[in-house]
């Protein structure tokens, strides 16, 4: 859980993770930059029923297939749900002889059958940077499956609260009525964060009336924030339009 795979090589198959008719259950966790000579520079699985939830694959690589992830021969395949596998060289997952992966809820690039999956850019914050976080508008917000999530994890990688609804996002857009009951959890391994505490413009510890005239004065004029309260509800480094939604919902929750 919550773990970082990034940087690793491997001279044959599995840059990232080789599983070998393991079951490894793999939560929250970011896998990037690992390469390998032959498949799966992600992720190689071989046999066995890995549980991969809440995952993000962003530029692995690999010389054969399976940038992100590659399963090798057998009838056991893992079971991929609420992940984002994203700009992996050459491809992002990748079966070989057997049925195919369970893959759910995800974002995949290239596609992928299954209920929930959706081929579209992630929008993350800063991947030249390693940044895999979601970034206002991200596909992945409210679109993953609550029920998915494994018992007794209620944070995402950063530590922040794993069930945190965007306003500004349909919950469970690509599916709907599929996701569980709101709040509706995100795919990928970080949850995109509306800060109602940047909402306080007053800076008198709590969102309410008192904070709608800065706001908007902040939002169309000269206003002069409080530090730390930026009016940037939705963390996007900019006081632009897509702040009004999430500081009403900060407003009235």
């Amino acid at each position: 859980n919550n773990s970082t795979f990034s940087e690793n090589s491997a001279e044959d198959d599995g840059g990232g993770m080789f599983n070998a008719n393991g079951t490894p259950t793999v939560t929250n966790c970011t896998f990037s930059r690992n390469s390998a000579a032959g498949d799966g520079g992600g992720m190689y699985n071989l046999g066995g029923t890995p549980t991969v939830t809440n995952c993000t694959f962003s530029a692995n690589s690999a010389e054969g297939a399976g940038g992100g992830m590659y399963n090798g021969n057998g009838h056991r395949r893992p079971i991929v749900t609420n992940c984002i596998l994203w700009n992996d060289i050459p491809d992002e997952v990748v079966d070989s002889l057997g049925p195919p992966s369970t893959v759910r809820f995800s974002d995949v690039q290239g596609g992928w059958k299954g209920q929930g999956n959706v081929d579209a850019d992630p929008l993350f914050v800063d991947p030249g940077n390693d940044d895999y976080r979601l970034a206002p508008g991200s596909p992945c917000i409210d679109a993953a499956d609550n029920a998915a999530v494994p018992p007794g994890i209620t944070t995402d990688r950063d530590g922040n609260p794993r069930f945190v609804d965007d306003p500004a996002t349909p919950d469970c857009q690509w599916d709907p009525g599929t996701c569980g009951d709101p709040p509706i959890v995100d795919m990928g391994a970080y949850e995109f964060q509306v800060d109602c505490d940047s909402c306080d413009m007053n800076c008198d510890g709590g969102v309410n009336a008192f904070d709608i005239e800065p706001f908007l004065d902040l939002l169309f004029g000269p206003g002069e924030p409080c530090a730390p309260c930026t009016g940037d509800a939705n963390g996007d480094g900019n006081i632009d339009a897509f702040d009004i939604e999430p500081f009403l919902a900060c407003l009235f929750p």
